[in-house]
């Protein structure tokens, strides 16, 4: 029951994780400023995809590894994902300006876009790789599950299937925002002014993530 409870932990961190842009949440702000919504939402599903590969590796690496695997290892996971919470907060911050009609770098294998299905296929697998060849997501997990759920949890299949409809439903939420808040913003997102604005609160925000994450490991080791 304990572990249930848990959940509620979770999903408030993974919620703020995601909620604190990187580059997964900010090449989807960014589809959804220079194409179409829907193209935003198949690329949302390749970001979730490449999180649930993460999460499956993470459950079954801490199932085969579980004896080997400490506090301490769990702490220096941790630590990483928060250097590199800090780096992305570092780029965000020296952000410099670019019009929606310049070519994006996230966006070169897609120069036409449009809302086909070939077109959608593209986003989908875009947002896949980025999540894929992002090391703070296969971090966040490795680190983030065993401080939370120790590793007993892995016994409980049920509970697995929760955790993974959780993990779904929160980024999908987040996503969502994202593209929502993106559409709104789409014609006031061209002032150069307004970006660095944006991005400096961004990386100020990464970095408050990044603080809080060691705040936690330090509570933890503590307690």
């Amino acid at each position: 029951m304990n572990h249930f409870l848990d959940l509620i932990p979770y999903i408030i961190t993974l919620s703020i994780a995601a909620l604190i842009p990187g580059p997964g949440m900010l090449g989807l702000l960014f589809k959804t400023l220079t194409h179409h919504y829907k193209n935003a939402l198949f690329m949302l599903l390749g970001l979730i995809t490449g999180d649930l590969i993460y999460l499956t590796i993470a459950l079954s690496g801490l199932s085969f590894i579980s004896q080997y695997i400490d506090h301490r290892m769990s702490q220096i996971l941790m630590m990483l994902a928060c250097a590199y919470l800090f780096y992305i907060a570092w780029k965000l911050w020296h952000f410099q300006a670019l019009s929606l009609n310049a070519e994006l770098p996230i966006d070169q294998a897609n120069k036409k876009s449009t809302t086909s299905k070939k077109a959608f296929r593209s986003d989908y697998f875009i947002g896949l790789a980025i999540t894929l060849s992002n090391p703070k997501t296969m971090t966040f997990y490795l680190a983030l599950l065993p401080s939370i759920f120790g590793t007993s949890f892995l016994l409980n299949p049920s509970f697995i299937v929760i955790l993974s409809l959780s993990t779904v439903l929160t980024l999908a939420l987040v996503g969502a925002l994202y593209i929502f808040s993106a559409v709104k913003i789409k014609a006031l997102f061209d002032r150069p002014k307004f970006q660095t604005y944006l991005m400096k609160v961004m990386a100020i925000a990464m970095s408050i993530m990044g603080v809080f994450l060691i705040y936690l490991q330090v509570f933890n080791t503590q307690s």
